[in-house]
């Protein structure tokens, strides 16, 4: 089915469709600034400012493939020479101070890179329509499916590597969609290309290796003579080592650092932070799981998309295999991670768009009707009207003040500047101005001030802050270098909880101070939120709501469940003893035992943001 014909239609619809999708993302990358960060960005941040300050291609924060880093350390160094030419920065140290004083213009810059990447991926999914199915009208609905959803626009709104993962799964995808289809040498040259570029943006791009040897498999039957099948895949491997390489450096030259953040990650998606299991941790429960997660969230579009998988067993045609197969190798890998939500699964939702659009464009081609044109159409505006709503919405309520910024602004006007404040998780933290930048809280960003930040910028800093609306902070939860133990923990649990490298993270991560010790050392009040005192509380009790609403469809209560018990024999079973501990310190606070409540914000369907609560400690 061909839709429209002229050439200058089919730009035309695919700019609008690629504008409603920058209008979408870019709508909402305001949310929270200058002040609250998605919990990722600002070790991502600083780490890609760090290699320019450093001038280093390697990261400190070893945590995932390099490229990304590397695009944005390009957008900064280009603001940055734009301002030392125009005269708003005088030499590197004075734009480190500029960006610890306002950090409102490197956010929000990173955001709209990743914003351009987003956008970037409706592109490539027009292109797979037209050249892989030689149809315009599946590429146009395949771009207009990855500009509407949702979970896509939702990342491409926060400096996190997903919309890039999203973006080189997808080009390598069309890559090894180009041999099955082609098969001609610069097939195999482009797709070692797109492929370096995916192991250079995420780790999750090794899931496709799977398709990629079924990939080998066909071609190698298909082969006209062994030396033009050994070329074409000598070619896809050096092109893609060679990128590999270049967004891998940390793997070479920071092995033992890089190999412990694998171990310690991949652990930490096994267990998330619940102490008993929510689901079933199986294969049937994770597509049972997906299927369900593409209709919340997705609303008429994720039925469409399901449509296309089905459609693909039923067709299992050559690029429906390696649909099928990469399906499949996600659900195998991530059947028994606690962590279980589309943030997993974002580098597979541009494919499934376009397999959506795939089978939509099939069954469409096949009916006859009268009026054929209009009842598309309409068919099209219908599916499409409930993401675009919901979308909207959500991009007014993230340009809203957020009950952590009601709380700051509560917090200048009613408490004395230079008084002792404890908050809790610095991730989530209200935040009020210190010594600190509050970007730079963080356990890794403080190492990385502590370490590498010159004395001059961080002179220059704190002479910068209002005195009117700057305050003593310190930390109720409180990281130390090694794991602390709760006392109530079995000698045959720590010895387990020890040789993992998830339980040894943990246990030094989550260190409480005790409400005396912050009484003696003059603390006169404590700000706790919701995102961090509810990951500890039982699933029962009724102050285990609002948790990190930013992800609004998410079920969050699945990373943070918690029953009272001890789970014997699951994966869960050893974050127990720290889930007790962290539930019955925050208990202390809830009950206003030694502490008074003065003042609580809650968001509603006007504010976002946790539940947050200020006390006296009396």
């Amino acid at each position: 089915m061909q839709i429209i014909t002229k050439k200058h239609q089919n730009v035309s619809i695919l700019i609008v469709i690629c504008v409603v999708g920058a209008l979408l993302r870019l709508g909402g990358v305001r949310y929270g600034t200058p002040y609250i960060f998605h919990p990722d960005e600002a070790r991502i941040i600083l780490d890609s400012l760090s290699m320019g300050q450093r001038l280093s291609l390697l990261s400190i924060d070893v945590n995932y493939p390099l490229l990304y880093k590397y695009l944005l350390l390009v957008g900064y160094g280009i603001y940055f020479v734009t301002g030392k030419a125009y005269g708003v920065f005088l030499d590197r140290l004075d734009f480190a101070t500029n960006f610890m004083l306002h950090p409102n213009i490197i956010l929000i810059l990173s955001r709209i890179i990743t914003s351009i990447i987003g956008v970037s991926t409706i592109v490539v999914g027009f292109i797979w329509g037209k050249k892989i199915e030689k149809s315009i009208t599946t590429g146009l609905l395949a771009a207009l499916f990855i500009s509407l959803e949702w979970q896509l626009v939702l990342e491409s709104q926060f400096t996190l590597h997903q919309s890039l993962a999203a973006l080189s799964a997808l080009l390598a995808f069309y890559g090894i969609s180009l041999i099955i289809t082609n098969g001609n040498l610069k097939s195999y040259i482009w797709a070692g290309v797109f492929f370096g570029i995916a192991i250079s943006s995420h780790h999750t791009s090794v899931l496709l290796i799977p398709s990629i040897i079924y990939c080998i498999y066909h071609t190698y039957k298909a082969r006209k003579t062994s030396k033009n099948f050994i070329r074409n895949w000598g070619y896809f491997s050096a092109t893609s080592i060679i990128l590999g390489i270049f967004g891998n450096l940390n793997w070479i030259l920071q092995f033992q650092k890089s190999l412990n953040f694998l171990t310690q990650g991949s652990g930490a998606g096994k267990v998330a932070f619940s102490s008993t299991p929510f689901y079933i941790y199986n294969i049937p429960s994770i597509i049972f799981w997906f299927f369900k997660e593409l209709i919340i969230w997705d609303s008429f579009i994720g039925v469409i998309l399901l449509f296309g998988i089905f459609h693909s067993i039923k067709k299992h045609s050559k690029t429906d295999v390696l649909y099928i197969i990469l399906l499949a190798t996600y659900f195998i890998f991530f059947h028994n991670w606690a962590f279980r939500w589309m943030h997993l699964f974002v580098a597979i939702l541009p494919i499934s768009c376009i397999y959506g659009a795939k089978a939509l464009n099939t069954y469409l081609s096949s009916i006859h009707l009268v009026e054929k044109k209009k009842f598309i159409s309409a068919l099209i505006i219908l599916s499409i009207i409930p993401n675009i709503i919901q979308l909207v919405k959500v991009d007014i309520m993230k340009n809203k003040v957020e009950t952590r910024q009601l709380a700051k602004e509560w917090v200048e006007k009613n408490i004395a500047p230079n008084t002792k404040i404890a908050v809790d998780w610095s991730a989530y933290a209200v935040p009020l101005e210190s010594d600190i930048p509050t970007i730079m809280r963080n356990n890794v960003a403080k190492n990385y001030y502590d370490t590498y930040i010159p004395q001059k910028v961080k002179n220059d800093y704190v002479k910068g802050l209002d005195e009117d609306k700057k305050y003593i902070l310190y930390q109720i939860i409180n990281p130390h270098k090694s794991p602390t133990w709760p006392t109530n923990m079995p000698k045959s649990a720590i010895k387990s909880a020890n040789t993992l490298a998830v339980f040894r993270d943990l246990y030094s991560y989550f260190t409480f101070e005790p409400l005396e010790k912050l009484k003696k050392e003059g603390v006169e009040y404590i700000i706790i939120e919701s995102y961090t005192y509810g990951m500890f509380l039982e699933q029962n009790d009724p102050s285990k709501i609002f948790l990190h609403n930013i992800y609004f469809k998410d079920n969050i209560n699945s990373f943070n469940n918690h029953d009272g018990y001890l789970a014997t024999g699951s994966q869960n079973e050893l974050l127990y003893y720290l889930a007790k501990e962290g539930r019955d310190y925050f208990k202390v606070l809830l009950k206003e035992e030694g502490a008074r409540l003065i003042k609580e914000f809650f968001p509603s369907n006007r504010t976002l943001g946790p539940v947050v609560k200020i006390y006296q400690l009396l």
